[in-house]
């Protein structure tokens, strides 16, 4: 009786780290596969009235907006540019107030400004925040799966919907992030 209850806890042992290696390769390639998309795309994953407020938030400036534009912030805004300081960016003046719009959406770019504070203020780190949203709602994903079949046809289920046309809708970030709602 102690020998089989013994096997039986390894046996949930083993199906639990099974069950958490599994998660941390779909969040791993689902977060490469975003990342990568992103930064072949080149595109600006942020629409003005999101990514001006996000970046002054990291820079200190709270939820506002640059006065007056830079040419570097500028060129930073169209991705034309990789990265842009805090004092090129804010340069121009006394912030005004973000759009009404950006309130709206406020959580969104508190994640953003979040982690340009920690990585800076970069393409890099926009499009390494962006993956890291996919790859979180592809683990809520297989979590849905999971709850309904086995291992090896939720880790397809979650194939075929992060190379679906759900992968495309990560190049703006107001849209993204209501997916995992």
């Amino acid at each position: 009786m102690r020998q089989s209850l013994i096997e039986l806890s390894r046996s949930r042992w083993l199906r639990l780290a099974l069950e958490l290696v599994l998660v941390v390769a779909v969040f791993a390639g689902t977060y490469r596969l975003a990342f990568r998309y992103l930064t072949e795309a080149d595109a600006a994953t942020f629409i003005y009235w999101e990514l001006k407020p996000a970046v002054m938030m990291s820079c200190g400036f709270g939820m506002s907006q640059p006065a007056v534009m830079s040419p570097l912030a500028d060129s930073f805004m169209h991705r034309k540019s990789d990265s842009v300081s805090c004092r090129d960016f804010a340069w121009g003046g006394v912030p005004t107030p973000a759009l009404g719009i950006a309130f709206a959406n406020r959580y969104s770019i508190y994640g953003a400004a979040w982690a340009m504070r920690l990585r800076g203020v970069s393409w890099q780190t926009l499009d390494s925040y962006l993956a890291f949203l996919f790859g979180i709602a592809m683990v809520c994903v297989y979590g849905l799966y999971r709850m309904a079949t086995g291992r090896v046809l939720a880790v397809c289920g979650v194939a075929v919907v992060a190379c679906s046309p759900i992968l495309t809708e990560i190049v703006s970030l107001r849209d993204f992030v209501k997916f995992p709602c």
